[in-house]
């Protein structure tokens, strides 16, 4: 897990670092570092942590991008992951999503830079601006 744990330092980091800026908290690059982060709590085991991210994240999504951005559904396929990982390891959280009927999460899901997850992309290699 030291790799996981390694990951979620450096996304806190780096969404402290985009934080700093009073203005840049609504920031779409902002909102990217906070979907990042959550992915890497996710893979922590950290699902708690993630799915409260992932939810305010969302929120802010709508917010400034719109309801059907690709960034924000993006974000809302992480919080249907995180719920059901939760669920699965018998670790579930209140909210919806994530019981009865929930698929567990599913190889190639596409991450927030268009990359696949569990599997490098060059969008891993390249991370979008």
């Amino acid at each position: 897990m030291g790799k996981h744990a390694q990951a979620v330092r450096m996304h806190r980091s780096t969404l402290d670092d985009r934080t700093r800026i009073p203005s840049s908290a609504e920031h779409p690059d902002t909102l990217a570092s906070r979907h990042n982060l959550a992915l890497a709590l996710t893979s922590a085991g950290e699902q708690s942590q993630a799915i409260n991210l992932l939810r305010r994240t969302i929120d802010d999504r709508v917010r400034i991008l719109s309801d059907e951005h690709p960034h924000t559904l993006s974000t809302r396929n992480a919080l249907e992951t995180a719920l059901a990982s939760a669920t699965n390891g018998h670790r579930a959280v209140g909210g919806t999503g994530g019981g009865a009927g929930t698929s567990p999460p599913v190889a190639g899901r596409v991450d927030d830079a268009g990359g696949r997850l569990g599997r490098p992309s060059l969008a891993d290699a390249n991370p979008a601006p």
